[in-house]
C-alpha cells in the first residue's frame, strides 16, 4: 500500500471520525440544564423530550455515515471504481457521455444507499416524535421526483465540466467554472418558479391582518415583494419554518401553513423581517459569490490533479479522465474541503445575528423576535446546548440562547 493510500484513507477516517466524535460530544453538551430564561416555553418534560430526538436522529446519522463508509471503502480497495471505468469504456466512444453515465451510476447508487435511512429518518425517529405527515405515497412520488431532477442538474453540470475540460486545453477549469457557475445561478432564480412547485403546493396569503401588515413594512424598507404565500408544509411534516427564494419577479416570500397556524401576527412578522433583512443587508448576493469563487478554486485544484497518475493508481483507476478525476479527486480535497466549510457556516451565522439585529430595528420589538425564535424551537423540538465543534460544523444558525443574547445586548444599548 502507497503512502498516498495510507494518507488518502487517513483523510477519510479523520473526516469520519471528526464528524463521530462532534455528535458524540453534541449528545454529551445536550444533557447540560436547561439555560435559565427558557422555562417560559420549555417544560422539563418537553426538554427531555428535545433530547431524546436530538439522540433519535443522531443514531440515525451515526449508521447512515458508517454504511456510507462501508460501502466507500468496499468500492475502493474492491477496485470496482476502475472495474466500472474500464467496463463502460469498452461500450462508450465518448468522452463525455462515458463520464456521465459513470458518475451518474455512482450518484444512483449512493442515493439508493440513503433511500433506507430516510425512510428510518420520516417513518420512525420523525413519526415517533410527532412530526411526521408524509404518507408512503408521499414518499414514494417525492423519491422519484428527487431522483429524477438530482440526474438531470448532475447530467447538465457534467456535459459542461467534462466538455469543457477536455476541449479548451490548461484553460478547462476556468471555462468550466464559468458554465456551472452560470447553471447554479439560473437554478437559483428558476427553482422558486419550476423545481418548488414539484413538491409543494403554494397559494397566495389571503386578504387580512398578516398580509396587509407585511406588505406595508416591505415597502417601508424599499423591498419589492413578488409573491407572498402559503406552503403546504403540514403535507409532510408539523415543523414550523418561513423562507425567501428567488430575485426580482421571481422571488417568493414563502410561510409554512404550520407557523401561520401556531404563531402570532407579530411573531410572524419578526421571522419575516428577518428574512428580508439578509436580503437587504446583502447576504445573498454574499453567499452566491462565495459559493462561485469556491466552485473556481475547486476546479481549479482539480485541474492540477487530472494528469496526476499516482493519484489515480490509488483508486486502482487504469486511465485517467475528468470524469474519474472529480471522483477520487473528492477525497484528495476533504481535509481542505472541512476548512472551506468551518468557513461558510461561519459566516452564515454571523449573517444570521445581522438578520436578527436587522429585524429588531425594523419592527421596534426585540422581545417579540425573540419570542418567535423560541417559539420555532420549541415546535421544532431543538436543543440549546450544543457543543461547540458540532456548532461549527453543521449549524447555520448560532445556538438561540445566543441568538436571544444578542437581541436582548440590542434592547438594553437602547435604554
Amino acid at each position: 500500500m502507497s503512502i498516498l493510500v495510507l494518507v488518502l484513507l487517513a483523510f477519510t477516517l479523520g473526516h469520519f471520525l471528526l464528524e463521530l466524535l462532534a455528535s458524540l460530544l453534541n449528545t454529551r453538551s445536550s444533557k447540560q440544564p436547561l439555560p435559565e430564561g427558557f422555562g417560559d416555553v420549555y417544560s422539563q418534560e418537553e426538554y427531555d423530550r428535545a433530547r431524546e430526538y436530538q439522540a433519535a436522529r443522531e443514531r440515525v446519522s451515526h449508521w447512515e455515515s458508517t454504511i456510507d463508509l462501508i460501502v466507500l471503502l468496499v468500492f475502493w480497495f474492491g477496485g470496482w471504481f476502475g472495474w466500472l471505468d474500464d467496463y463502460l469504456r469498452a461500450v462508450i466512444q465518448n468522452d463525455i457521455l462515458l463520464g456521465v453515465v459513470y458518475l451518474g451510476l455512482l450518484s444512483l447508487g449512493k442515493r439508493l444507499v440513503g433511500i433506507p435511512f430516510e425512510i428510518w429518518s420520516t417513518f420512525g425517529v420523525e413519526e415517533r416524535f410527532g412530526f411526521n405527515r408524509t404518507t408512503p405515497g408521499t414518499f414514494i412520488v417525492d423519491t422519484i421526483k428527487g431522483v429524477v431532477l438530482s440526474l438531470l442538474l448532475t447530467t447538465l453540470l457534467l456535459l459542461v465540466m467534462i466538455g469543457f475540460f477536455n476541449s479548451t486545453g490548461q484553460w478547462g477549469w476556468v471555462w468550466a467554472w464559468l458554465g456551472v457557475s452560470a447553471i447554479l445561478v439560473a437554478f437559483m432564480v428558476l427553482a422558486p418558479m419550476l423545481i418548488m412547485p414539484l413538491f409543494n403546493k403554494f397559494t397566495p396569503m389571503p386578504e387580512g391582518e398578516l398580509r396587509t401588515r407585511l406588505l406595508a413594512m416591505a415597502e417601508a424598507c424599499n423591498f419589492p415583494v413578488g409573491r407572498v404565500e402559503v406552503m403546504d408544509g403540514s403535507r409532510r411534516s408539523t415543523k414550523n419554518n418561513a423562507f425567501m427564494a428567488g430575485f426580482g419577479k421571481t422571488r417568493r416570500i414563502a410561510l409554512f401553513d404550520t407557523i401561520v397556524e401556531k404563531s402570532p401576527v407579530g411573531e410572524l412578522l419578526g421571522v419575516l423581517a428577518h428574512e428580508i433583512g439578509h436580503w437587504k443587508k446583502g447576504h445573498i448576493p454574499i453567499r452566491m459569490l462565495l459559493t462561485v469563487l469556491n466552485i473556481g478554486f475547486t476546479f481549479f485544484l482539480l485541474s492540477l490533479c487530472l494528469h496526476w497518475k499516482p493519484l489515480f493508481d490509488a483508486f486502482y483507476v487504469s486511465q485517467p479522465g475528468v470524469h474519474t478525476g472529480l471522483l477520487v479527486f473528492g477525497l484528495l480535497y476533504t481535509p481542505l474541503g472541512v476548512l472551506v466549510h468551518l468557513c461558510i457556516t461561519w459566516l452564515n451565522r454571523v449573517q444570521e445575528f445581522q438578520a436578527d439585529r436587522f429585524a429588531a430595528e425594523l419592527t421596534g420589538d426585540a422581545e417579540t423576535m425573540i419570542s418567535a425564535l423560541k417559539r420555532l424551537s420549541v415546535n421544532n423540538l431543538n436543543t440549546l446546548t450544543p457543543h461547540p465543534l458540532y456548532v461549527a460544523l453543521h449549524y447555520d444558525h448560532p445556538p438561540l440562547p445566543d441568538r436571544v443574547y444578542a437581541l436582548r445586548q440590542l434592547e438594553q444599548s437602547k435604554n
